[in-house]
This record gives structure tokens, C-alpha cells and sequence, in this order.
């Protein structure tokens, strides 16, 4: 408990006074209309806007206490280090400041609760809650394999597991995390390309728009290939010229691939 300076003053009350000698019962608070304790149900769009908006203000005002609240394993594969969560941060400030939650989805587990949601840039909050605003975030759903994805890739056959991870590649390709993605090159394709992770950003920079929907069109096999088509317009203007991509992808162990494109 804590009391006012002025209140221990009033009532003669030494500094060395145990609380319990203290009687605070004849100054109950009186009810006045606006100190009502009001009982709150707390729904899951509640919990997920209260998250989302907290988790945004500290990216944007308290860099040092955002990158703490990343999930380790996350931290350390898609950062590394505080100064490149700050440099993702400082690229991205102007569309953080105006995000919104477009749509959610909880998953509940055993020991803790999920919270997945998606701005209208196409970009992911992920916040796994173990008890009342303890949480750590996620911001994508590439860089590692969150259970949900894991478990629905295990049950898939080969050519969906094929799809899942073109959407990963176009995921990170629309984030601009070309590191990602150029990570998934095959290496002869690679060398023969883009020998440089400056090359392959450029590439895509020239060849993409700012924010970009991505629609499947075609799927086909040759051997262990699984070749996917895919459309790409410009978010911000349906008008604009569609691009015409064909992804390569060969699976490799556990939910690792490699792939290629037209170029």
C-alpha cells in the first residue's frame, strides 16, 4: 500500500510504523458517480487491439523495449541485433504510425493463447500470450515455423507443401526481406544470376511494385519440381500492368527448399 505524505502528516503516522497499525477504515472513499469499478469483458478483439497498439507505440517510441519483447528464436534469425530491428523499424515507421488490424485469428495451445493479425499492408503481428499481458511478437510468418504451419504442412502433399513455401518467398519478397529470400536461391541459379544480395534486391526493386498482391494462376510438376505461376499487381493501383512470375521449388528436408524464377 501506498499513502500520501500528507495523509501520514494528518494522522501523526511515524515513518517506522508497521502498515498494520495504521486504520484507514473511517476515511472510506465515498461514491461519487466517477470512481465506480466497472466490470469489463475482455473479448479476443479486445485483448489483440490493446496488443497491437501497445506493440506499435514501443516500436515507434521505445525501440530498446520492442526488440526485447521479440521471440528469442525470431530475434535471432531474422535480426540479430538491435540496430538492424531499428533499421527494419526506421524503414517502415511512416505505414507503422497508420496500421490497422484488416483481420485476426486466435489459436489457442496448452500453454498459451496466439494471437495472429494482419494490417492492411499485408504485414503480420503474431503474439503469443502465456498470462495477462505477458506476450512476446512475431512479425512475419516465414522466418521461422510457427506451430500452426508446421502442423498443417506435415498433413500436406508434396505440391501444397510446394505452394506454402512460394507464399512464404512472396511474403518476404513483399516485406522486403530480400536477405530471405535470396537465402532460398538454388545455388547454380544463384551463381548464373545474382551472385550478390545487391543484385537480387535491385532485381526485384526494379522489377515489383511498392506493396504487391500476389495471385496463383498455374501448378505443375516435373519430377521432384514443383512449378508455380503466379500473377503480381500493384496493391495501390489494381490498374497498373500485371507480372507474370514462375516459381521453381524443390523440397528439401524437414520444411527447407530452394527454388528458382524466370528471370
Amino acid at each position: 500500500s501506498i499513502f500520501l505524505q500528507d495523509y501520514i502528516e494528518k494522522y501523526g503516522y511515524s515513518d517506522n510504523m508497521s502498515l498494520s497499525q495504521i486504520n484507514i477504515s473511517s476515511d472510506a472513499i465515498k461514491n461519487n458517480g466517477y470512481n465506480k469499478f466497472m466490470n469489463v469483458t475482455v473479448t479476443d478483439e479486445y485483448v489483440i487491439t490493446q496488443y497491437f497498439s501497445e506493440y506499435r507505440m514501443k516500436m515507434l517510441q521505445n525501440i530498446e523495449k520492442a526488440y526485447e519483447l521479440l521471440d528469442e528464436e525470431y530475434k535471432t534469425a531474422k535480426f540479430g541485433s538491435i540496430a538492424e530491428f531499428q533499421k527494419y523499424v526506421s524503414n517502415k515507421k511512416q505505414t507503422i504510425e497508420i496500421a490497422s488490424i484488416q483481420g485476426y485469428q486466435v489459436n489457442k495451445y496448452d500453454d498459451y493463447t496466439q494471437y495472429v493479425c494482419i494490417d492492411q499492408y499485408g504485414r503480420y503481428y503474431i503474439f503469443n500470450e502465456y498470462s495477462v499481458m505477458n506476450y512476446n511478437v512475431i512479425l512475419d510468418t516465414y522466418t521461422i515455423d510457427i506451430p500452426e504451419f508446421t502442423e498443417k504442412y506435415n498433413k500436406s502433399n508434396d505440391a501444397e507443401k510446394a505452394g506454402m513455401n512460394v507464399q512464404k518467398i512472396l511474403d518476404s519478397l513483399n516485406d522486403k526481406d530480400y536477405k530471405y529470400a535470396y537465402g532460398k536461391l538454388d545455388e547454380t541459379f544463384k551463381q548464373n544470376n545474382f551472385k550478390t544480395l545487391e543484385e537480387f534486391t535491385n532485381y526485384w526493386n526494379k522489377n515489383t511494385y511498392e506493396y504487391n498482391t500476389m495471385i496463383f494462376d498455374n501448378y505443375q510438376n516435373s519430377g521432384d519440381l514443383h512449378i508455380y505461376t503466379v500473377t503480381i499487381k500493384d496493391k495501390n493501383n489494381e490498374a497498373s500492368p500485371a507480372i507474370t512470375k514462375t516459381f521453381i521449388v524443390k523440397l528439401t528436408e524437414g520444411t527447407n527448399f530452394v527454388m528458382s524464377f524466370n528471370v
